[in-house]
């Protein structure tokens, strides 16, 4: 009987213990989860410390002395441009009938011509050269051929012809001559429009010959 007491008063000793047990297992349970650890700040690292300055002086390399300055590279002589042509000009000269063509002072070309006949004179002054005709027709002489013409006063032209005597014998035009090598062609081919023709002088004809004393 005294063990069946001692039994019961064990069993009776923990169930009294128990419930302490579960209220200190809920209480753990209950506790809020700890808080993340929050890493201390960083510190700024102190700075090394400065050596003292040597005495001794440090080894230095041999100086090198600088490269010579380079030398500036001359610019390409541009060539002067060329002078400008000399001007042409033409003088006729109706006293000795002949016409000169000129370039500044010297003289390309030179040539006999027939200015206009007696009734019918080329007449004289300054005038420019007008167009040019490679084959030009009368239209006041029956549609006559003109080869080679220089207009240089209205109806008046420097022009070929088959006949150029030495004297006038034109109908007012400047006849220039087909044969030989060809005046007129390079009359024609060298004048250009706007150049200045002067036309001068005036045709004396020749004294006649002396006439010849008949024997008495």
């Amino acid at each position: 009987m005294s063990g069946a007491r001692h039994g019961m008063g064990k069993f009776a000793a923990a169930w009294r213990v128990m419930p302490l047990c579960f209220a200190l297992t809920a209480s753990v349970f209950a506790q809020p989860p700890p808080a993340p650890e929050v890493p201390p700040p960083a510190t700024e690292k102190p700075a090394p410390a400065t050596e003292k300055p040597s005495s001794e002086k440090p080894a230095t390399a041999p100086e090198t002395p600088p490269p010579p300055p380079e030398k500036p590279v001359p610019a390409p002589e541009v060539p002067p441009p060329p002078p400008p042509p000399p001007p042409k000009r033409v003088v006729v000269d109706k006293a000795r009938q002949e016409l000169i063509a000129y370039e500044g002072e010297t003289e390309v070309l030179r040539s006999h011509v027939s200015t206009g006949r007696m009734g019918r004179r080329t007449p004289s002054g300054s005038y420019t050269a007008g167009y040019k005709q490679r084959m030009h027709r009368s239209r006041l002489y029956n549609n006559a051929p003109m080869p080679f013409s220089v207009q240089f006063n209205g109806n008046y032209f420097i022009h070929g012809f088959t006949s150029v005597p030495k004297q006038p014998a034109s109908h007012g035009c400047i006849r220039m001559p087909l044969d030989g090598d060809n005046p007129a062609k390079r009359f024609y081919e060298w004048a250009e429009t706007g150049m200045p023709i002067e036309v001068i002088g005036e045709w004396a004809p020749p004294p006649p010959p002396p006439r010849k004393k008949r024997a008495k």
